[in-house]
């Protein structure tokens, strides 16, 4: 089932994740999606600047001067020419003052220029001891600072400065809205639902013993069936006319009250042609369309088998999708997708869509998928009464920072109330009988 992740950072981390993998137009544009639908929060700003001020100073050439020849001095090669002299006159009258410890002379050029070649000042020729200093002096200094310096600076600073301070912090709290007891979980659905049903030619494929189509229209049809009456309702589909046809969208009802055998007849005579295609983001454009004169709280259902394969991009259609009403959820279904890039971009549309993502992996699983994404949900705002998560009601309880938000139904009745959530506890929340007020409760 849905973990129910807040949205801002669900797509501020994949945005954070881009960035750091060098992947600035993908990051940008998971960023933009956040100001579009007007929740980019203070860290997803400033990210967003300064890869901004980042492309700004990479576009910028800067013309480059020719360097100048840099000076030499002859001061360094007279002083290693002195230090030369004097080693070969040393033992040149060593030589003939000890002929019993004659060294050869062929010996002291050797060690010689490997000495001086290193010196790093033309201080170090005149020193008293022509012998000594050459060999002691250059060793040392090259060797301490290049190798110390580095190591002990970048390793102590950034291992202790994150680890040490997020650790009491990060112990999260959880949170929970649920329904009176005696209220079923259907009774308080939004006013409008619109279903976006896969139809496409993946859905005659088989799990267990038989086709994912079939499981789906029975799944629906128990959800539809549970739902009060005067809930509208509008049911579209993709995939049944004609094979390899990106453009073949049906709308099968459009929003409204509808007799419920009716509507049921219909979901039931959903049948997919072979290699029909799947556009999603069409789909949700005429969503959009179908969804213009709605009023009042609306969930959006999408129940797919798959990805888009209509060169469409769902993610910004699911954007634009949102942004025509903020009352309007995106709840997506993946029913037995085994592609991972499928279902992080149907994970993606519902995050967008300030909806839920659930991932079902078998009927039963489907079928429990649907009941919950025809809840309630209500949001979570922060202090500065900027949204942080959404979850729904009589669902699983949600994770949160320790501290005090404001939970809001997302119904006509509304309800809201003051909450605070301490680490490691739950605070859980019930909504009155008659809506419009929150009631805290024990766990």
């Amino acid at each position: 089932m849905n973990p129910l992740a807040p949205e801002y950072d669900l797509i501020y981390r994949r945005a954070l994740e881009h960035y750091q993998r060098g992947e600035v137009a993908a990051a940008v544009e998971l960023l933009m999606q956040l100001e579009a639908t007007g929740h980019a929060t203070p860290q997803a700003q400033e990210l967003l600047a300064d890869i901004s001020l980042q492309q700004k100073l990479t576009a910028t050439t800067v013309s480059a001067r020719e360097a100048p020849e840099p000076h030499r001095s002859i001061w360094p090669m007279v002083a290693i020419s002195a230090s030369v002299m004097l080693l070969l006159a040393g033992g040149i009258a060593l030589a003939l003052l000890r002929p019993w410890e004659r060294i050869p002379i062929a010996a002291v050029p050797t060690a010689v220029p490997t000495a001086v070649a290193t010196v790093a000042a033309p201080t170090a020729a005149p020193t008293a001891t022509p012998t000594a200093t050459p060999t002691a002096t250059p060793t040392a200094a090259p060797t301490a600072v290049p190798t110390a310096a580095p190591t002990a600076a970048p390793t102590a600073a950034p291992t202790a400065a994150p680890t040490a301070a997020p650790v009491e912090a990060s112990v999260p709290g959880r949170l929970g809205v649920r329904l009176p007891a005696g209220q079923s979980e259907l009774t308080r659905a939004p006013r409008n639902i619109a279903i976006i049903m896969d139809a496409s030619g993946s859905m005659l494929a088989t799990v267990g013993d038989q086709t994912k189509i079939a499981i789906a229209r029975d799944a629906l049809s128990a959800t539809v069936a549970g739902l009060p009456a005067d809930t509208q309702l509008a049911l579209r589909t993709y995939g049944t006319q004609r094979s390899a046809d990106c453009a073949d969208l049906t709308l099968l009802r459009p929003l409204g009250v509808h007799d419920r055998a009716e509507l049921l007849t219909t979901l039931g005579a959903i049948e997919p042609v072979n290699e029909g295609m799947t556009p999603i983001s069409a789909s949700l454009d005429a969503m959009a369309a179908d969804l213009a004169g709605a009023e009042g709280f609306t969930a959006v259902l999408l129940v797919s088998d798959g990805g888009e394969n209509c060169d469409g991009d769902p993610v910004a259609s699911a954007v634009k999708l949102a942004a025509t009403n903020p009352k309007l959820r995106v709840h997506v279904i993946g029913f037995d997708i085994g592609d991972a890039a499928a279902t992080a971009t149907l994970r993606e549309i519902a995050v967008v869509g300030r909806g839920n993502y659930f991932d079902a992996r078998d009927p039963a699983a489907l079928a429990a998928a649907l009941q919950e994404a025809v809840k309630l949900s209500y949001r979570v705002l922060g202090k500065a009464g900027d949204f942080l998560a959404t979850g729904l009601v009589g669902g699983p309880t949600i994770e949160l920072p320790p501290g005090r938000y404001r939970v809001l139904i997302d119904s006509e009745a509304g309800g809201e109330a003051a909450v605070e959530v301490t680490s490691g506890n739950t605070s859980l929340f019930e909504l009155a009988p008659e809506g419009g007020t929150l009631l805290p409760t024990t766990p």
